[in-house]
């Protein structure tokens, strides 16, 4: 990750990290994974998003959470400025059709600072 403009400088890398647990109602249809898919990218074009990783849990420790998604971002600013995208909520939209129905709460998410890159000294 790489940020600003001289790159003689050095800046501290904050990634936040935004995980979100969903029930799906076929987590390996075809349609589902398509739908994902293209989610990803409209997503990965929101700023301050560096990275995102998604795919159908494939253990039985999900206590019934069988789809997960993880979005990294360069700052707790860009995950909070994220949640209110247009484009995020435009994706919230193409996903609530693929929630398990019988459930009561079908989608969990935390966020969090990663400790392990925390602080991490890079070249800009």
């Amino acid at each position: 990750l790489t940020r600003g403009t001289n790159p003689r400088q050095s800046s501290i890398i904050m990634p936040v990290i935004h995980l979100v647990f969903l029930k799906l109602a076929s987590p390996t249809d075809s349609k589902t994974l398509t739908t994902f898919t293209e989610a990803a990218a409209i997503l990965k074009k929101i700023s301050g998003v560096i990275d995102i990783s998604m795919g159908p849990n494939y253990t039985l420790r999900g206590n019934g959470y069988n789809f997960a998604l993880s979005v990294s971002f360069t700052s707790k600013d860009a995950e909070k400025k994220y949640q209110v995208h247009p484009d995020h909520v435009k994706v919230l939209g193409m996903i609530k059709g693929l929630l398990a129905k019988d459930v009561e709460t079908p989608v969990i998410a935390i966020d969090y600072d990663d400790i392990l890159t925390s602080g991490t000294k890079s070249k800009v």
